[in-house]
């Protein structure tokens, strides 16, 4: 005799033991997870994506540029912080996620033909990352529930794409799933590591692809903003020794608080401070510096001053005289 529940369920895969079965592994595994804390959730999506992001480059940049992969694909993709720490030529196991990212990020044209994926993942990528410097420089942060799905279905989508699983018509829905809500239920046991894939992967990406759009506005703000007018002369302290880096000359950009607000969504820039954006091109990194209380333009003398990543700079208007102080 066949028996249909009438409790209505999010897929049909099979009989009521199937359904019943599945539905409380993601009862648990969602329980679990919605006690991590930030930091617990970036760092259990980190431990995925970094190595497959390595396991990608280390595989393609040597095939694209044998001879020199390293110089021509790499170091030019790293901010000059980044490209300071580093010490193994050849060896991207130095590199963490974010850099990983931007190494990516700045390779993807000829990634994207050898890979076979479209541009979204570069969005997913960038969610994680803005969300890894929340995590690092806001320690009151604290995620509501949207923005958490939003996070894991990122990650998700991106371990998806870079590990060559995405969903496809050939695959069952009972075993996809299955497999899925097994990993997950898995890493969620042995300590909230590894997690592959999310359940919300079996839904449509169209309202998950907008949002993450959203999020990643913070990492590409030369989306909506004009091209950057002001020279500007930076040094950042280094962490190892505090001394000063060589003198960048650059151009940057000043903008008011409430309308980066506004651009963004993002509640960390108070609308009555200006705030120096800088766009790294080589690495397709963002260096936010706000300026002081009441400050609408650069200090005419080198002045230092803090940026959203918590680092130390001397900021001075123009390029005259920069390189030799």
């Amino acid at each position: 005799m066949n028996f249909t529940p009438t409790v209505p369920m999010p897929f049909s895969i099979g009989g009521w033991s199937d359904h019943a079965e599945e539905v409380a592994m993601l009862s648990t595994a969602q329980r679990l997870l919605s006690e991590e804390t930030p930091r617990e959730l970036y760092s259990r999506l980190e431990a995925r994506l970094s190595p497959l992001l390595r396991e990608t480059l280390a595989r393609e940049l040597p095939q694209i540029d044998p001879s020199d992969w390293w110089q021509s694909m790499v170091l030019p993709s790293l901010s000059p912080i980044q490209a300071d720490h580093v010490r193994e030529e050849g060896s991207l196991a130095q590199f963490d996620y974010p850099a990983l990212v931007n190494i990516f990020y700045r390779n993807w044209r000829v990634l994207r033909s050898r890979l076979q994926i479209g541009d979204e993942i570069t969005n997913y990528l960038f969610t994680v990352k803005t969300f890894r410097n929340d995590v690092e420089h806001r320690p009151d942060l604290v995620l509501d529930d949207a923005r958490r799905r939003l996070i894991e279905q990122s990650a998700s989508l991106a371990v998806s794409l870079l590990s060559g699983h995405s969903a496809s018509p050939e695959r069952s829905a009972r075993g996809h799933r299955r497999r899925r809500l097994a990993v997950l239920l898995g890493s969620v046991v042995v300590g909230l590591a590894g997690l592959s894939t999310w359940y919300a992967n079996a839904r449509q990406d169209t309202v998950a692809v907008q949002s993450v759009h959203r999020e990643a506005e913070l990492n590409k703000l030369g989306s909506w903003l004009e091209k950057p007018s002001l020279q500007t002369c930076l040094r950042y302290q280094k962490k190892t020794d505090a001394s000063w880096s060589k003198a960048y000359t650059v151009r940057g950009r000043l903008e008011h608080g409430a309308l980066l607000r506004e651009k963004t969504g993002h509640d960390r820039f108070d609308p009555d401070r200006h705030y120096l954006i800088v766009h790294w091109k080589k690495s397709a990194a963002y260096t936010i510096i706000p300026l002081a209380d009441g400050h609408t333009s650069l200090p005419s003398e080198a002045t230092e001053l803090r940026d959203f990543d918590n680092r130390n700079w001397l900021v001075k208007a123009g390029w005259n005289d920069c390189r030799s102080q």
